[in-house]
């Protein structure tokens, strides 16, 4: 997850991406949609597919990080509020 949001902000779109969908698929699989870890590894992807221009992607993306964080979390706490506002 680190090095994907590194290249992220070094512009390194195409592979910070390639790296997020693998992070999200191992942390889905071993962790389960409802942990922490998955859902932030869903909303750094929509941020990046964000910034790829894949807009429809990144909101389902991000409703679906929303929608679980607040499950889990409740709507107060830190990690909904950061993960609604890239919404």
């Amino acid at each position: 997850g680190n090095l994907a949001v590194t290249y992220r902000h070094l512009g390194r779109y195409a592979e910070a991406e390639a790296l997020q969908v693998e992070v999200l698929k191992q942390s889905t699989k071993f962790l389960g949609v409802d942990h922490p870890s998955t859902i932030g590894a869903s909303s750094n992807l929509a941020w990046t597919y964000r910034r790829l221009g894949r807009y429809a992607e990144a909101e389902v993306l991000q409703v679906g990080a929303v929608k679980q964080s607040t499950k889990l979390l409740g709507v107060d706490h830190p990690n909904t509020i950061q993960v609604s506002a890239s919404l």
